[in-house]
C-alpha cells in the first residue's frame, strides 16, 4: 500500500504537492479505501468502554439478581442468622489486618479467630454511606467490595463454594482500596 503525504493547504483543504482536496475529499478517500475499518474499530472500543462503564454502574440489586440463586439464598442467611454465619466461615478467617505494615504481611498470624470475628449485618448502601460490588471470580468463588462514597476505603471479602455449601474465606478489614 502506498504511503501519501498530506499536508494543510492555504485554502483550507489538504496537499500532496500535486493535488489538492478539500476535507471532504480527504474524508471519503479514506471511508472508500481502509480508512472505513478504522471508524468502525473506532465506533466499537468507543460503544465497549460505554457498555462496561454501565455494567460497574449495576445496582447491589442487580449485581446479586445475576448470582447463582444457592449463593443469594446463602448471602441472606448469613447476614441474617450468626449462628449459620459463624458456621460458614472458614477459622481461622484469612485476612489483610488494617494495622499491619508491609513486612506483616507474611506472617502466619493473618488470621481472624472466632473470638475476634464481630458478627456481620446486611445494610442499606444509601442510608450506610457505602457502595457495594460482587464480582464473581470463578463459578464457586464470588468476591464483594464494599467501599465508603469518598471512594478511598472499604472491605473486600471472598465467598467460595465448597462441598457444595458456601463459605466466607477471606475478609480484608476496613483499609485504602488500592
Amino acid at each position: 500500500m502506498k504511503s501519501l503525504r498530506v499536508k494543510r493547504a492555504k485554502n483550507g483543504g489538504y496537499s500532496n504537492g500535486a493535488k489538492t482536496v478539500t476535507q471532504k475529499q480527504l474524508a471519503m478517500s479514506i471511508i472508500n479505501g481502509r480508512g472505513w475499518i478504522w471508524i468502525v474499530l473506532l465506533g466499537w472500543a468507543v460503544w465497549s468502554c460505554k457498555s462496561d462503564s454501565r455494567a460497574h454502574q449495576a445496582s447491589f440489586r442487580e449485581q446479586m439478581a445475576r448470582l447463582e440463586p444457592d449463593f443469594k439464598d446463602f448471602y441472606r442467611s448469613f447476614h441474617a442468622d450468626s449462628t449459620y454465619q459463624m458456621q460458614h466461615i472458614i477459622w481461622p478467617l484469612a485476612t489483610i489486618k488494617s494495622n499491619l505494615g508491609q513486612n506483616d504481611l507474611h506472617r502466619e498470624d493473618n488470621f481472624i479467630s472466632r473470638d475476634e470475628w464481630v458478627v456481620q449485618h446486611d445494610f442499606d448502601e444509601k442510608e450506610a454511606g457505602y457502595t457495594r460490588h460482587l464480582k464473581v471470580v470463578t463459578p464457586q468463588m464470588v468476591e464483594e467490595s464494599i467501599v465508603d462514597e469518598t471512594g478511598k476505603f472499604g472491605i473486600v471479602r471472598r465467598f467460595a463454594k465448597m462441598d457444595g455449601q458456601w463459605y466466607l474465606i477471606f475478609y480484608s478489614g476496613f483499609q485504602a482500596v488500592r
